[in-house]
């Protein structure tokens, strides 16, 4: 056998082991919770307000991820409050749970039912949805999306 051919056959071999690896490392891979536990108003301006949300992000497995990104969009009390891209990274230990703040800007059109929901019920939990598409980039990449619903007190 000539030896380019051999080198062919050994490459492949090489090649189909770690794909069975990555296939197996995903396959046990389960994908970290991610729960919204805050919502506070950093600053308000007539035409803009600086957010700041606050998730509970949890890591099941039993090796450190890393979140590249993530896409979020949020509705608070029935309107649409903020959308945007998280872009850093977010590293997760084995094991654990972490708490992550993102500072999102809003404009008084998206904010305005808000507050005044928030102000006709002082101190009582505002429904809320978001949707999350998670971008992880270790130990291999995946992109997975969340979808979350449940209350949260404004401030």
């Amino acid at each position: 056998m000539p030896i380019l051919a051999k080198s062919v056959k050994n490459f492949t071999y090489v090649l189909a082991a770690l794909l069975l690896s990555a296939c197996s490392n995903l396959q046990s891979l389960q994908e970290p919770d991610i729960s919204l536990t805050g919502l506070a108003i950093k600053s308000f301006k007539l035409d803009q307000q600086e957010l700041q949300l606050r998730f509970d992000v949890v890591n099941p497995n039993n090796r450190e991820l890393l979140i590249k990104s993530m896409d979020y969009a949020l509705a608070v009390g029935g309107a649409r409050l903020a959308a945007g891209k998280h872009t850093e990274n977010i590293h997760l230990a084995a094991n654990s749970e972490q708490s992550v703040a993102i500072a999102v800007t809003t404009y008084l059109n998206d904010a305005l039912p808000l507050l005044a929901k928030a102000m006709s019920q002082p101190g009582k939990p505002l429904d809320y949805v978001f949707d999350i598409k998670v971008h992880l980039s270790r130990p291999i990449p995946y992109t997975y999306n969340v979808s979350r619903d449940g209350s949260v007190r404004l401030f």
